[in-house]
């Protein structure tokens, strides 16, 4: 309680190496601790959201990913190697990852 009465926010990236692993826990995290999940917030990782996933399901990841205005990070790396990426395979789509940071950014004004 001290932290809470002290503005002190928990801050947590939801990723496949966590406990939290991705949007629908992290948006659980926050219901379940109830008013105490007013100091959750989040940093946002859309690579660590859609690695592993097919290309075609990533757009979708990334618009569910959205955590509202409890996103205090966006992080941005690709998903593939530069190699890769310079080979033609396909990575993080970083236009959309734009678009998120425009909102996040529109959010936190």
């Amino acid at each position: 309680m001290l932290a809470i009465s002290s503005g002190v926010k928990l801050v947590v990236e939801p990723e496949p190496g966590n406990v939290i692993t991705g949007t629908d826990l992290a948006l659980r995290l926050v219901s379940d601790l109830g008013s105490r999940g007013e100091v959750v917030r989040f940093v946002l990782d859309p690579a660590n959201l859609v690695a592993r996933k097919p290309v075609s399901e990533r757009s979708g990841i990334l618009e569910d990913a959205r955590l509202g205005d409890r996103t205090v990070c966006l992080h941005a790396k690709d998903v593939i190697e530069w190699d890769e990426r310079l080979g033609g395979e396909e990575g993080l789509d970083f236009v959309h990852v734009m678009r998120l940071r425009m909102d996040f950014r529109v959010r936190s004004q």
